[in-house]
């Protein structure tokens, strides 16, 4: 009878530990704070502890199909407003680019001098240098020592990261069948923003660096975006946008044997796109074609 009770006394003291810890977790996931403002956790941009999805990492011989697609997301198109505004941070959210500096600039990812060719090289010898970025860009900055560890610290106020020059991403993407869960599925491969200079003849655009997605995507899974003026509670992390392919691109390029560019071969607007439609319907129908009997 005490060994009963004493499962009673311990089974009561769980359950009320359970009740008081989603007690609360109710009271931080609440849409009204104390002051009867939009709580944080829905107006600012950040989720901390917030892990992306796994990728399935298929084995070398069970993809009996890919394709490597480079595009361009033109940040002037309104799908692609998500990507660039905020222009300026502010209440927690931010830019892509912004992100992508601040991770750059804190040394929590690594980035690769593009190529020039463009193309990425994801080589230790090709590491992109942060402060070169910053002096060759005159970007106003200081820097400072961690008295604790020795380390150089750069400060940077938010105004002035260029995030309005940049306009534009290479973005590096592989689509392909898994013969193994018969899955067929498209994964990003690399990110490049793309800075718009000034110089005393002309307006250039020129890459910055190629930064591999897979070190973004636990950072990118934290910031949240509004995908939409018409509701402030639809947002969406970055991760997810890119994941679920919710931007506007076009394709320049497709990996082949003689290596170019849609525009080396198309010698017209016209055929340009007639090109970027063929690889799109290509893309699109190698599934639907793979099950057609």
């Amino acid at each position: 009878m005490r060994t009963y009770s004493r499962l009673l006394l311990i089974a009561a003291s769980i359950f009320a530990v359970s009740i008081g810890a989603n007690a609360q977790q109710s009271a931080n996931n609440l849409f009204f704070n104390e002051m009867g403002e939009i709580a944080d956790n829905l107006s600012q941009g950040a989720r901390e502890g917030v892990r992306p999805i796994e990728f399935v990492n298929p084995r070398f011989d069970d993809v009996i199909w890919s394709r490597i697609v480079y595009r361009i997301i033109d940040l002037r198109e309104k799908m692609n407003f998500p990507l660039y505004f905020p222009e300026e941070a502010s209440n927690g959210r931010q830019s892509m680019f912004t992100t992508l500096f601040r991770l750059l600039q804190e040394g929590k990812v690594k980035a690769f001098n593009p190529t020039l060719s463009g193309r990425e090289d994801f080589s230790e010898d090709n590491l992109f240098d942060f402060d070169n970025f910053l002096q060759i860009n005159d970007i106003i900055h200081s820097v400072q020592t961690n008295p604790a560890t020795g380390e150089r610290v750069y400060v940077i106020d938010d105004s002035d990261i260029p995030n309005r020059n940049v306009l534009q991403y290479y973005l590096k993407e592989v689509w392909y069948f898994d013969k193994n869960n018969s899955s067929y599925n498209v994964r990003p491969v690399a990110i490049c923003p793309m800075l718009s200079v000034e110089t005393e003849y002309d307006l250039q655009t020129r890459p910055v660096c190629w930064i591999p997605f897979e070190t973004l995507r636990p950072f990118f899974v934290q910031q949240e975006v509004m995908v939409t003026d018409r509701n402030s509670a639809a947002l969406l992390n970055l991760d997810d946008l890119f994941i679920k392919h919710r931007f506007g691109s076009y394709i320049y390029k497709v990996a082949s044997q003689t290596d170019r560019m849609i525009l080396e071969y198309a010698h017209s607007l016209d055929e340009v796109k007639s090109e970027q439609a063929r690889i799109k319907s290509e893309l699109l129908d190698f599934e639907q074609d793979l099950w057609e009997y």
